[in-house]
């Protein structure tokens, strides 16, 4: 199934003055077989938000990437550790950063790989509800697990604000994954 688009060139007409305020205006609309609009500058070449635009499928896909939402949590929550320890030194410090932000890579893929496998499972109010409470409860129980194991000396500052997003994101995604599925139904 594909999708064909012609789109037609810009007017070779002089450019309209603005009935409003006298000023010229630079660019014309272009119409295509498919339902959405855009402007191009008179010159011919596309405007910097066309591109982008054009660019939006292949950023989606980078998105909803497992390996990207893993890096990023190992990066961001790795760092939160780092810096709830710093009293601490670093030498007290760089194990729970990179427990936490081992941790926090592995749970995140797994995170999303598990509100995944959960939709659809149930119906109602509690497709909203028990997947996000799954796993905010076991990540956090695996959280302090490996913490107290390492001797983290910050626990609680260390934990807080993974766990809170953790949940945050599990919360915001699945609801995504809920709407959609809705939607396409």
């Amino acid at each position: 199934m594909g999708v064909h688009a012609s789109f037609e060139t810009p007017s070779a007409r002089a450019p309209q003055d603005d009935e409003e305020d006298g000023l010229q205006t630079p660019f014309v609309m272009v119409r295509s077989e498919a339902p959405a609009e855009r402007l191009e500058p008179r010159t011919g070449g596309t405007l910097p938000c066309v591109a982008i635009r054009s660019r939006l499928p292949r950023m989606q896909r980078v998105l909803k990437s497992s390996l990207v939402h893993i890096a990023f949590g190992f990066l961001l929550m790795g760092g939160w550790a780092l810096f709830a320890n710093r009293a601490h030194g670093l030498g007290a410090a760089w194990l729970p950063a990179l427990a936490q932000g081992t941790l926090s890579g592995v749970l995140t893929g797994g995170l999303k790989k598990t509100l995944e496998a959960l939709d659809g499972r149930l119906g109602g109010a509690l497709a909203y509800i028990i997947p996000p409470a799954v796993t905010a409860g076991s990540i956090l129980v695996l959280l302090v697990l490996v913490h107290l194991l390492i001797g983290t000396p910050e626990l609680l500052a260390t934990i807080a604000f993974p766990w809170s997003v953790s949940t945050l994101y599990a919360i915001i995604y699945n609801a995504g994954l809920v709407r959609a599925r809705r939607s396409a139904a």
